[in-house]
């Protein structure tokens, strides 16, 4: 396959239209069309990379996430039934539950079995029995918000990992006017910095969404960014700030040819417009006439 194919199919794979105007001036480049790329190179990176769907639906990806938030929430369930003084033998009973689930429905179970015990007992054994329902009830919460932080951690360095790599793909699709000794990955450092310093300077936030990996420029407010009525979009600004600082690619600037007409000396003046012949006819005339 061409490597324009194969980028367009990268591009459609991400989620880029078809349309974009960028991506057709890209592919309409002669050394992009002309250019073979190996198939069984494009069929091995396409194999490694995931789309967002497929990523979602992706069973050992959902296997490896629910993992983590199971161990963790494992490990806070027997750190909390010890500090609060779950009885060891109900603690066990709890912890040998296959399923993190199920272990809550455990506890329900056991605060309806105390509830119950609760209506019956005498007015010592009430006010104990009232302690351990509040006990786990407060245990329940606790875990349940703890499962929820460490997903929520989880999707954050996920989303993180996201938007580096999307902006890294951004900045490399530029010509800069850099010397070539300068590493590749320096020139897009040097671009990242002076971005972020432009953002910090006129009070923006950087929204990004890793569901569709589109960022949108924000005010402090949180409202969208607007430069004479109109939405300025993150590529526009990144474009005016590579260009301020002379970072991009500039073809040499062309002299225009002077439309001033040739001139030549006569009597210590010059005439313009006169032919070389004429020129030289002036030139025997005695000075000064």
């Amino acid at each position: 396959m061409t490597l324009g194919d194969y980028m367009n199919q990268l591009a459609v794979s991400a989620g880029v239209a078809s349309d974009d105007a960028d991506l057709k001036t890209f592919l309409s480049s002669p050394s992009i069309m002309g250019a073979e790329f190996p198939k069984t190179v494009a069929d091995k990176i396409s194999s490694g990379l995931m789309t967002m769907d497929a990523a979602r639906n992706n069973p050992n990806l959902h296997k490896h996430f629910f993992g983590l938030m199971a161990a963790q929430a494992d490990e806070m369930l027997v750190e909390t039934m010890k500090k609060h003084g779950v009885p060891d033998e109900l603690a066990t009973s709890i912890k040998s539950i296959d399923g993190v689930h199920k272990k809550w429905v455990a506890l329900a179970d056991k605060i309806k079995e105390l509830e119950e015990a609760k209506l019956s007992a005498t007015k010592p054994d009430k006010k104990e029995i009232e302690k351990q329902i509040a006990d786990l009830n407060n245990q329940i919460i606790a875990e349940k918000q703890k499962a929820t932080d460490a997903v929520t951690a989880e999707r954050s360095q996920w989303s993180g990992r996201m938007q580096n790599q999307a902006l890294q793909i951004m900045l490399s699709g530029y010509k800069y006017g850099l010397p070539k000794e300068i590493p590749a990955n320096v020139v897009i450092d040097t671009a990242k910095g002076l971005i972020q310093n432009k953002i910090q300077e006129q009070k923006l936030k950087l929204d990004f969404n890793p569901d569709t990996s589109q960022y949108k420029l924000l005010t402090e407010s949180g409202t969208e960014y607007y430069k004479d009525n109109t939405p300025v979009s993150f590529k526009s600004f990144v474009d005016q700030v590579l260009a301020d600082n002379k970072l991009l690619e500039t073809a040499a600037p062309i002299t225009p040819p002077s439309n001033q007409p040739p001139t030549v000396p006569v009597g210590g003046s010059t005439v313009p417009g006169l032919s070389d012949a004429l020129a030289e006819l002036n030139a025997m005339l005695p000075q000064g006439l």
